[in-house]
């Protein structure tokens, strides 16, 4: 059985728009709230990638430590402890570096935010 990634993205179209923007080369530009916390940030960064692949934004659908740090302005460890603990809750994919939403957690991701957000 395959994920029809276009539906699963479809879904949660507009609770993304919500969140970010991207720009006609594929830049993915959160929208500034101190509601959402450092953890969220880089989860909605690493779902929007797959939107930005998707549209056609982008080659890639996957970041790294370096992007993610540089795209956000975290230091290297703040990066490599909630890459730690997105993956052990299961949002996110790795492999050699590189890592990914998966597809069937940005409903988890996006509800987890926003009652962070609607609680601050």
């Amino acid at each position: 059985m395959t994920v029809n990634v276009e539906d699963k993205l479809s879904a949660h179209k507009d609770k993304v728009k919500q969140y970010m923007e991207f720009t006609e080369n594929g830049e993915i530009i959160l929208k500034e709230s101190t509601r959402i916390p450092t953890w969220g940030r880089v989860a909605l960064y690493m779902v929007g990638k797959l939107y930005a692949h998707y549209a056609g934004l982008t080659l890639e659908r996957h970041v790294s430590h370096k992007e993610l740090k540089t795209a956000l302005n975290l230091p290297e460890g703040t990066v490599k402890s909630i890459i730690f603990r997105l993956r052990n809750d299961g949002w996110v994919l790795s492999q050699e570096g590189l890592y990914q939403a998966r597809y069937g957690s940005i409903n988890t991701i996006l509800d987890a935010i926003n009652q962070i957000a609607e609680r601050r």
